[in-house]
């Protein structure tokens, strides 16, 4: 009895949580951006550092969006080869002395401390010339303006960027389930932004001054975690320093991803994200705390359906919540859609509401065991 209770409990306050952070959101996503606070004058310079391991599929889609950037910024686009057998090495090597802004770098000249993705990306880092570092990955595809769009946002006096990234419409119901749920994940990142707490960001789009990389020893204190390039870079850097985020709403800043066809390659692809979630707890207490109400909140109710369904005196109260769930998640999505207008569909946003439970619960379970993906196959 004592041990249900204790559940029963632990359940409505993760419930209470998750509602009060889907309100949290709504509300981030309404307010305007901070003004930024002027300070001296910054010139940026602008180095894309790109990592890339067996892409040679996607790479010369990348090469050529690359190439035809409009922008008057100082420019050089830096192409890391990370172990890769599939020729990408022949294309990045083709690639570089067809044009003098591409340079070619090697994952194992990295510092040995490093390991998979994070490794190559520091290769490319040690490389680069500019001031400005920004990132994207090999199968994501980008406007002609991207990188006025992000490094202008530097100009104005941003220190760290978080680009918006959205994956490719896909026929699939895995790929349309993860362009709402990366969608709903943006809106997140945004609201925080918005409210000077920034918490998360996508390896997809975003960037940063290099000053900040060296204040923060660069990737080295992350050296332990799986990923660790992207939002948990974000929290060791705002645990050091100070800095001016910004959420780019540009949408010539915006940078596209591969849908995931299959269940299997959308979850291989989250589980390696979820590993490093089990960690923000040693840089964000709060963003840990709503990551374990989202998943206690959402895996309570795909647990207690069943028993619902069998004891149906509880079927109400599991429709309560549910509802609830939905009205503030459908409130957040609509706000969201205002704010960027995606061309997403409200019987796509039911769909992914009546997974989503069942999807967080997998998601919590599998990323004790995100150490075993690795990155790309590795």
């Amino acid at each position: 009895m004592v041990i249900l209770q204790t559940i029963t409990l632990l359940f409505s306050i993760s419930l209470i949580g998750y509602f009060i952070l889907l309100l949290v959101f709504i509300y981030g996503n309404r307010i305007p951006a901070p003004v930024l606070k002027p300070g001296p004058p910054f010139s940026p310079i602008v180095s894309v550092v790109v990592a890339i391991r067996n892409g040679a599929a996607a790479l010369p889609q990348l090469i050529s969006d690359l190439s035809l950037q409009l922008t008057d910024y100082p420019l050089e686009f830096i192409l890391v080869d990370d172990k890769s057998s599939d020729g990408t090495d022949q294309l990045i090597a083709e690639c570089c002395r067809k044009d003098t802004r591409f340079k070619a770098a090697n994952s194992k000249d990295g510092d040995s401390r490093l390991a998979h993705k994070k490794r190559a990306l520091a290769a490319g880092i040690d490389l680069a010339r500019g001031n400005v570092l920004l990132f994207t990955d090999a199968d994501c595809r980008l406007s002609p303006h991207w990188v006025s769009s992000m490094a202008g946002a530097m100009q104005k006096g941003g220190e760290y960027i978080v680009g918006y990234a959205l994956p490719r419409p896909g026929n699939s119901l895995a790929s349309q389930y993860q362009k709402l749920d990366f969608f709903m994940l943006m809106l997140g990142a945004r609201a925080m932004v918005h409210m000077e707490h920034p918490w998360a960001c996508t390896g997809q789009n975003q960037g940063y001054r290099m000053e900040l990389y060296r204040k923060g020893d660069g990737f080295i204190p992350l050296a332990h975690y799986l990923q660790g390039d992207d939002s948990l870079f974000l929290q060791h850097l705002r645990s050091i320093a100070t800095f001016q985020t910004v959420f780019l709403n540009d949408y010539e800043g915006r940078v596209t991803g591969r849908p995931e066809i299959t269940w299997r390659g959308l979850l291989h692809q989250r589980l390696r994200w979820a590993g490093d979630a089990n960690a923000m707890w040693r840089h964000n207490h709060w963003f840990f705390i709503a990551i374990l109400c989202t998943f206690l909140a959402n895996s309570g109710l795909a647990l207690l359906l069943p028993v619902a369904l069998y004891w149906t005196s509880l079927l109400p109260l599991w429709l309560l919540f549910f509802g609830l769930k939905l009205v503030l998640e459908g409130v957040l999505y609509w706000t969201g859609n205002r704010v960027f207008t995606e061309k997403l569909t409200w019987s796509a946003f039911l769909i992914w509401s009546l997974i989503q439970p069942f999807y967080i619960l997998t998601m919590g379970l599998g990323s004790f065991f995100a150490p075993r993906f690795g990155w790309r196959t590795r």
